[in-house]
């Protein structure tokens, strides 16, 4: 939970007035070269939220292997049961190439406003490369392991309507859309044996 990370209630110690002085220079950043050049000049630490690319894709191999770790657990414990189950990869919005004024204002928020999970060269990243490569490579390599695996990173890739509300969340009708798809899954399986 990348986004709560160095939360604190303005309530404690000195912390309204912390939070204030940060929103401002921030804000003031953002919106004057000025601001921003005179604040690069001094020494400043450099954010908890400031990961680099390579951070990054060091957390998504480690997260790989962990999924494919846990798919092995999940698949004897549904063997145990002569059950069947179904890992659905999240889409994002990121990979939405048509995205409403509500959408972009969401990209500029993370990639601007909030950078909780690393600003625009975090974002610009993962509009450009698939995060899911290791654990598809891995699902398929491994199909005694891993039931299916479906990666709808990409699912709303083409449509125009509104479908996320964060870059992940989704609002009614997309919702909608990936059940409607879950059950097409589900339903043109073969049965289990």
């Amino acid at each position: 939970v990348d986004e709560m990370a160095g939360w604190e209630p303005h309530q404690v110690a000195n912390n309204r007035v912390r939070q204030m002085n940060k929103t401002v220079t921030e804000w003031a950043t953002h919106k004057s070269r000025l601001f921003g050049w005179l604040k690069s000049l001094g020494t400043q630490a450099p954010s908890k939220f400031d990961y680099s690319v390579q951070e990054l894709k060091n957390r998504i191999r480690l997260c790989s292997e962990l999924f494919i770790d846990h798919l092995e657990t999940l698949e004897a414990f549904s063997a145990s049961l002569g059950a069947r189950h179904y890992q659905f990869l999240q889409p994002n919005l990121y990979w939405k190439k048509t995205q409403t004024p509500e959408e972009q204002r969401v990209i500029t928020l993370y990639d601007e406003v909030r950078p909780a999970h690393g600003g625009k060269v975090i974002g610009d990243y993962l509009r450009e490369n698939k995060i899911y490569g290791d654990v598809l490579n891995a699902a398929a390599s491994r199909k005694d392991i891993s039931g299916p695996v479906i990666d709808l990173s990409g699912f709303f890739e083409n449509e125009g309507g509104k479908i996320f509300y964060t870059l992940v969340h989704m609002t009614d009708e997309g919702q909608k859309m990936i059940a409607e798809r879950f059950c097409q899954e589900i339903t043109n399986e073969p049965a289990a044996q």
